[in-house]
């Protein structure tokens, strides 16, 4: 074969890539959504924007390695009294006669030129340090000026997006797989991932991006990436695994599952990218317009509001791949401002393919003020929105009603929010009852004492301690409220309430969380022995009813604990209390193990520190776990 024949034959990637991958995109396009379309010109799919980037904008070591190069291709030009750089950035050098020269074509001219006052293997040297400098200029990145004019191309086209990491100048988890195996992917040839799969679980158990795997055992029977290799996690010989999502499972009870659309793991992730309306952005050179060499790229992802539909698109810190520059990402994300400008107050969630590039899964936007023009949106966000999300918002909207003055807002969004914050079931967290008495130190009258006194817990409690002129409003001091006040009485009462009903229940119908929203407030009061004991005794049960999960399991267990080291459980001497409460933790443990990472490390290592002092003799496996973490 002579060279043009080669030349005709080669497939180089990216002709790969449009004979195996563009086909399979392209039947993506009439289902794809243009959340974005208004931002791009008419009927257009990339956005051109200049940028001049100096060489500090980049990151060190490319900055480094070029000044390096640089300085000692032209000593070595100088020396040869032949050549000079006369376009670093277009890599073009010229001679004496003023010929123009590609400054590899020169650095490869001169090795083979030997110094006439050197010996044949000072020669050899000579040659083999050019050919080594030569091949180090020709790897560099990218060769940057003191000013560089580039191009920003801002794009939505369905080949910008499929070709993230495909034959281009990087390579990730998002590369598209090319050549016999990526023919087969294409093809949905299920078998043929599945068996290359088990082939990597056999040569690598440590594999961290093995793909498709499943655990219908564990509950995991979507395509899931696994997290890490644990090895025998247990002691028991078996070999363990930790998926993204923490479960913990051993490899034999790893199963294969082919990809959702049947084309492998990172086609799909992709696909969702696309159709989930995400952009992604390149840093080219000016003439470079089809995107053919880019330098580096940066993934938008689309977030939404649930609570009120709205879309936007975030720019995470950190997810250049290519040549890196914190100044590329400052100039998207004030572009982004342009277009977005102030993103309306709420929780946004991130939409389109896993693990793309390290963005975070949720958004929270600030809330710049409260007037009455946006009152309506602000309660329509809070009430749409579930309880740990509403949560966190509640805190933004009371800090900046606090900042604010309730004579900013009107009576009526007042009232609705009073509705919103003081009817939870449970007692109000830490930072929300800062806030309120905030309020209430800027407005007594803000909240009635029959309002407070519906709060569950301590919060009244905690409130009123906090607010100056509590006593002249509520007739309470600012001290910790005495067991003969008439709001911790009432509170001890439903409290005990509360519990003996819950515990007239069966097993199966108990509701962990509002039982763990009990026991995480039992310390404000003080039941008789009996009480204690009855709860103790009730939680084996609890823990192997099969209706419950093993989270809710394993916090429960958390719980316990922990209340057991700060010392509520008093009925019985410690010693006996531990002992009593480690049968019960033995008997659970098996279930528990893969939710470890939930309890706090302080309070098992007290407890194993505790075991020890008091000789007491737990399951030998309990206590060698114990002492492993």
């Amino acid at each position: 074969m002579d060279f043009l024949e080669w030349l005709e034959a080669y497939e180089g990637p990216t002709d790969a890539y449009n004979r195996i991958w563009a086909p399979q995109f392209d039947k993506l396009e009439p289902e794809r959504k243009k959340y974005f379309n208004s931002w791009f010109p008419q009927g257009q799919d990339r956005i051109y924007l200049p940028i001049k980037l100096r060489a500090s904008d980049f990151d060190d070591m490319l900055a480094y390695d070029n000044k390096k190069i640089f300085d000692q291709i032209n000593k070595i030009f100088a020396s040869s009294q032949i050549f000079t750089i006369s376009d670093w950035k277009k890599g073009l050098a010229t001679d004496n006669r003023k010929n123009q020269w590609k400054i590899a074509k020169a650095l490869e001219y001169l090795a083979q030129q030997a110094p006439p006052d050197k010996e044949e293997n000072a020669n050899t040297i000579y040659r083999n340090d050019i050919s080594y400098l030569r091949n180090t200029y020709l790897n560099l990145r990218l060769r940057i000026g003191p000013i560089n004019d580039m191009m920003v191309v801002i794009s939505q086209n369905v080949h910008d997006m499929a070709r993230m990491s495909t034959a281009r100048g990087w390579n990730n988890c998002n590369t598209l797989s090319l050549g016999d195996r990526g023919e087969k992917q294409a093809q949905g040839d299920e078998e043929a991932e599945i068996d290359y799969n088990k082939k990597e679980i056999e040569k690598d158990p440590k594999n961290w991006a093995l793909k498709y795997a499943i655990s219908p055992k564990h509950g995991i029977n979507e395509p899931s990436q696994i997290d890490g290799y644990l090895g025998d996690y247990l002691g028991d010989g078996k070999q363990y695994v930790q998926f993204r999502n923490k479960t913990i499972v051993p490899l034999d009870d790893i199963e294969l599952r082919n990809s959702i659309r049947g084309k492998g793991y990172v086609f799909d992730k992709i696909a969702d990218e696309i159709l989930e309306g995400g952009l992604i952005v390149y840093l080219v050179d000016p003439s470079d317009t089809n995107l053919v060499n880019p330098f580096s790229r940066i993934t938008l992802k689309r977030y939404e509001n649930k609570a009120t539909g709205h879309n936007i698109v975030i720019c995470s810190d950190n997810t250049t791949q290519g040549v890196t520059s914190n100044k590329l990402i400052e100039f998207v994300k004030k572009w982004l401002k342009t277009k977005q400008r102030k993103i309306p107050f709420g929780s946004y969630d991130r939409s389109g393919g896993s693990w793309i590039s390290g963005d975070k899964y949720e958004y929270e936007s600030d809330l710049n003020k409260i007037t009455k023009s946006n009152e309506k949106y602000i309660l329509k966000v809070l009430n749409n929105s579930n309880k740990i999300k509403m949560s966190s918002l509640l805190y933004k909207v009371l800090k900046k009603l606090a900042e604010q003055g309730l004579s900013s807002v009107s009576s009526s969004f007042w009232k609705e929010l009073k509705k919103i914050t003081l009817t939870n079931k449970y007692e109000l967290s830490d930072a929300i009852e800062q806030r309120l008495a905030d309020i209430l130190k800027g407005s007594p009258t803000a909240i009635s004492k029959e309002e407070l006194y519906q709060l569950k817990g301590s919060s009244a409690r905690d409130i009123l301690n906090r607010v100056s002129g509590a006593k002249k409003e509520f007739g309470y001091s600012y001290d910790p409220i005495k067991p003969e006040d008439d709001v911790l009485k009432k509170f001890q009462t439903e409290a005990k309430s509360d519990v003996e009903k819950l515990m007239e229940l069966p097993p199966n119908r108990i509701n962990i969380p509002n039982f763990l929203n009990i026991l995480d407030h039992i310390d404000h009061w003080s039941p008789e022995p009996e009480f204690y004991k009855n709860i103790l005794n009730k939680i084996p049960s609890i823990l192997k009813s099969p209706a419950h999960s093993n989270e809710d399991k394993a916090s429960l267990a958390k719980e316990v604990l922990s209340n057991i080291r700060h010392g509520w459980i008093n009925y019985k001497t410690p010693e006996e209390a531990v002992k009593e409460y480690l049968q019960i933790f033995n008997q659970i443990i098996p279930s528990l193990l893969p939710h470890y990472e939930r309890w706090e490390k302080y309070d098992l290592e007290k407890l194993s520190k505790e075991i020890e002092e008091r000789e007491i003799v737990p399951n030998p496996k309990l206590l060698s776990w114990l002492k492993k973490i």
